[in-house]
């Protein structure tokens, strides 16, 4: 048997154990210090699945850039950033009124407090090629840090034969060509035995191998990152969750013949 609550479980509370928001909070307040989804913290479980050779690894759906979503449009534009708005949210002066939207914020969007809970589980990590995907990823304004978006953004480059470019703070990073078809390679090679079959598909084009994201809302592109309106917002977030709980059985599945190879 294997048992769902070890890829379920928050890693946050081996940390801190406080409400979900309240750990989401402290653990982006205190970022610079833990990583969780490293192999440090996971080691254990990582070479029960077989992925204890990899080196990189990083958050497949990112509860940040969702959340940031959702307040910059519920409340007339309000931008928060995560450099300062956990830091607010715990403060004398400003806590108490964030507190109390962020919770009017969570019974209209019921998803958000679940995903605070699994984006940092098992079932959301996953090996990666380089560091450097994780800083694209978490950074192309096409992509948003969204997995599927990271895909398409991959094959695009692929298809066009473009690197990728971005800038963070007056400094320009860009990925050339041969790196991203590494990673072209890293997914197509790694798409069962990382079970991400919910996240992209691949598919035969002219005798080439394309990957190809599954949205997490209706329409969502590189030209429509994020979501309008609240049905796209739920939808967005149910997606998300789903694939996460989705992923988790799947990752027990590869566990239990993980194990009987070993035997």
């Amino acid at each position: 048997m294997c048992n769902l609550e070890v890829y379920l479980r928050d890693k946050k509370e081996d940390i801190y154990p406080k409400t979900p928001l309240d750990m989401i909070m402290v653990y982006y307040r205190d970022s610079n210090i833990f990583d969780l989804e490293k192999k440090q913290y996971n080691e254990i479980v990582y070479k029960k699945l077989g992925w204890s050779e990899e080196n990189y690894f990083d958050v497949i759906s990112s509860f940040w850039i969702i959340f940031q979503h959702i307040v910059f449009t519920k409340n007339d534009g309000f931008k928060v950033t995560k450099k300062t708005y956990p830091s607010m949210y715990f403060s004398e002066k400003y806590g108490k009124g964030i507190q109390r939207n962020i919770n009017q914020l969570c019974k209209m969007f019921e998803g958000i407090v679940q995903l605070s809970k699994l984006c940092h589980s098992i079932a959301n990590f996953m090996p990666c090629p380089s560091n450097g995907f994780n800083h694209a990823k978490g950074c192309l304004e096409d992509v948003n840090d969204f997995f599927p978006l990271m895909i398409d953004k991959i094959q695009e480059c692929i298809d066009t034969e473009e690197q990728m470019k971005y800038s963070i703070e007056n400094r320009t990073y860009e990925v050339d060509l041969d790196t991203i078809k590494k990673w072209h390679k890293f997914f197509i090679d790694n798409y069962s035995n990382y079970c991400l079959d919910m996240y992209y598909s691949i598919k035969e084009c002219n005798n080439q191998q394309k990957i190809v994201g599954i949205n997490f809302f209706k329409g969502q592109s590189l030209k429509y990152p994020l979501p309008k309106g609240d049905d796209e917002i739920k939808e967005c977030l149910d997606k998300m969750i789903s694939c996460i709980k989705i992923r988790a059985k799947k990752l027990c599945d590869l566990r239990l013949a993980e194990s009987a190879l070993v035997v």
